[in-house]
């Protein structure tokens, strides 16, 4: 009944004073007219009707893809974001929260940040402290969050008594390990279709296979005396462990950047680097310490190279994917070391 109520109110032809012959014509013109005009409000109602049918049937067979569309998927680093959405094959995007070049110890989430992480219907952390900030409000959130450093296994790297690496995506062996753990998170939270989520899956673990073997062997090729180290803060060891590299020391005492070291560890990193005859400091390519600038000064003018250890790089740097990162660091590494 919409559809005729939608038309102006239908009226008959005024009868004429002129005569009668006139007003039968006017009354058979507006019974003519009448009639025509309802045969074509029930067809337009007709076709209305059937293209609403159609239009509720395309609705309903895309409604999965327009829900997968619309999901909102979140990890807290750039890095772990790219793993994340490896898993759909790029079907689904994944925010990062903290953002590229940004250190994750440090970042303080916005009230923008915060509305993201309570609209969010899936969150993969990193956790093991790595999120500084940001981990209270995960925390505290109602979204659903995996927090990964707690559900994969991580080689230990507690150095005995120090507190664990929470860099853990830098031996590619845990982040084969957390792909189920993340896969079956994204299941969960229905983020796209499960077929898609365990091909692609498989597909991205052959490609960290891979690199790994890719990277076991470039790390290799660096000769067994000259794989002693020094790192910036404490980043690098679970590459390091992977691969057989030796961190002798750190700049910063710390598994973060925030802390500051003494005169006395400083000058016995500056010893150490000088009797293991270490041949470079690797720090993280966004930070800078006046530190570390100050032991490479002392310690004879040795080099510091920078390495992609808590974020991707940009377009240009050999370090915007996962896989690139991992790369682009080993190759660095062995340039330095040999």
């Amino acid at each position: 009944m919409r559809c005729l109520a939608s038309f102006p109110m239908l009226r008959p032809l005024a009868a004429s004073p002129s005569g009668s012959g006139r007003f039968v014509f006017g009354r058979f013109v507006f019974g003519t007219l009448t009639l025509g005009l309802i045969m074509l409000v029930v067809s337009g109602c007709s076709d209305g009707s059937d293209q609403s049918e159609d239009n509720n049937s395309d609705s309903s067979a895309g409604t999965t893809n327009e829900a997968q569309a619309s999901a909102s998927l979140l990890a807290t680093t750039s890095i772990w974001a790219d793993v994340t959405t490896q898993l759909t094959c790029g079907q689904v995007e994944v925010g990062s929260l903290i953002p590229a070049g940004a250190d994750p110890h440090s970042f303080e989430p916005a009230l923008a940040d915060r509305a993201s992480i309570d609209e969010a219907d899936l969150i993969v952390a990193n956790g093991l402290g790595l999120e500084g900030g940001l981990g209270p409000v995960l925390e505290g959130s109602s979204a659903p969050v995996v927090w990964l450093g707690g559900q994969v296994d991580v080689a230990s790297n507690d150095g005995g008594d120090e507190q664990s690496d929470p860099h853990i995506w830098m031996d590619p062996e845990v982040v084969m390990n957390a792909i189920p753990t993340i896969a079956k998170a994204m299941n969960e939270a229905e983020i796209a279709d499960p077929d898609t989520i365990a091909r692609c899956s498989a597909d991205y673990l052959d490609k960290l296979e891979q690199l790994d073997a890719d990277t076991a062997a470039s790390i290799g090729s660096i000769p067994e005396d000259d794989r002693n180290i020094v790192t910036g803060h404490r980043a690098l060891t679970p590459f390091a462990e992977r691969y057989g590299l030796d961190v002798v020391a750190t700049v910063l005492a710390s598994v973060d950047s925030l802390h500051e070291s003494t005169p006395a560890h400083l000058s016995d990193v500056v010893k150490t680097i000088q009797d293991d005859d270490v041949q470079g400091i690797f720090v993280d390519e966004f930070q800078y310490s006046p530190d570390v600038d100050a032991v490479a000064r002392e310690a004879g003018g040795v080099p510091v190279i920078g390495l992609y250890l808590e974020s991707l790089g940009g377009p240009d740097t050999g370090a915007s994917s996962y896989l690139d990162l991992i790369s682009t660091d080993a190759a660095l590494i062995v340039g330095a070391l040999t």
